[in-house]
């Protein structure tokens, strides 16, 4: 009983660890992942209503940090040589831990080949394992929007 226990312990601790890059359609069907439940547990970055915002007074240097964040992963997947082929749009949905690392990096592509998307996922995925977002905060928070990859 005991060994289970820590098995379990440590199996559940490895997955509160764990960082994790996939569609929002994987992870609507995923039974470890809610969606729903993720947007209300992690604050929005910036808010309309600043009041309501993990950054309520430094809004235009989170725009511009993930902004940032767009732009080295972009950087990041031409590095690796991946090239998208054409103009492809995207709605993210990244959710960081309070320290800037990232606990998910959900995507969805309008329209992209299987194969295209498989490595998109596991670019990211090792993206993600190395980036830590410049600003700290004392919530874990989180920031949804489109992204065009041109090419």
């Amino acid at each position: 009983m005991k060994t289970l226990f820590c098995l379990l312990f440590t199996f559940s601790t490895i997955h509160a660890l764990a960082q994790e890059a996939m569609s929002i359609e994987e992870a609507r069907s995923a039974k470890t992942i809610n969606v729903k439940l993720l947007d209300s547990l992690y604050v929005s970055g910036a808010h309309i209503d600043t009041s309501k915002a993990a950054f309520p007074d430094k809004q235009e240097e989170y725009i511009n940090s993930y902004n940032n964040l767009r732009k080295d992963l972009g950087d990041f997947l031409h590095k690796n040589n991946f090239h998208f082929g054409k103009t492809t749009k995207c709605m993210n949905k990244v959710y960081f831990n309070k320290d800037g690392t990232i606990k998910y990096f959900l995507y969805g592509f309008r329209e992209i080949e299987p194969s295209k998307e498989a490595e998109f996922k596991r670019l990211l995925n090792l993206f993600i394992k190395n980036y830590t977002f410049p600003m700290k905060c004392n919530v874990d928070f989180r920031q949804c929007g489109p992204t065009t990859y041109n090419e």
